[in-house]
């Protein structure tokens, strides 16, 4: 048997951001069967993408990390939502005081949010851990080295008309700059 002579369609898996770009191709009123046919998914696989259409676009919107987008294939959900939320958006406010963040800071934060909100179960809070945390939430590891974090983008300014006016006052040449000025920061020897 044959099995009435259809051929079983080979499963697929789209990424997030072949959903996303799907989605809005079906916003735009490209039929159900032609982006089935495109994708090469099922027409009910377009109708269960359209259910979670807020959830992929809500997902979309709150990554750091847009090449995830391309690899990812799947929301993973978190054995505690709120644990997620609530370190998410502590590292969110960290960040936008420029305060770096480690790995083990975000880690150490994880434990005592575990605690404080009272999550059943133990974790270890691992590098596995956290890989998987950045993962499933679009999180992009940012360095920041020094103090540039804290910098004065107002006394930079400042600095560079000052440094210009320096430069008219010597009427130095573009070509004498470089051979004159020197360039240190506190590690200089």
């Amino acid at each position: 048997m044959d099995g009435g002579g259809k051929q079983k369609r080979k499963h697929l898996c789209l990424s997030i951001a072949e959903k996303v770009e799907l989605l809005e191709k079906l916003n735009r009123g490209v039929s159900v069967r032609r982006l089935s046919e495109e994708y090469g998914v099922g027409v009910s696989t377009i109708y269960d993408l359209s259910k979670q259409k807020d959830k992929l676009l809500d997902f979309c919107i709150e990554s750091d990390e847009r090449r995830l987008l391309k690899s990812r294939k799947t929301l993973d959900r978190a054995k505690s939502h709120d644990l997620d939320r609530v370190l998410k958006e502590w590292i969110r406010h960290r960040r936008s005081e420029s305060v770096p963040l480690s790995r083990e800071t975000i880690m150490s934060q994880a434990r005592r949010y575990h605690d404080e909100l009272k999550i059943q179960g133990s974790c270890a809070y691992s590098i596995g851990w956290y890989q998987k945390f950045q993962r499933r939430n679009g999180i992009k590891t940012v360095k920041i080295r020094g103090d540039r974090g804290s910098a004065d983008h107002e006394a930079a300014k400042e600095f560079v008309e000052e440094f210009a006016r320096i430069i008219a006052d010597e009427k130095l040449s573009p070509e004498q700059v470089p051979e004159q000025v020197c360039n240190a920061d506190e590690t200089f020897t």
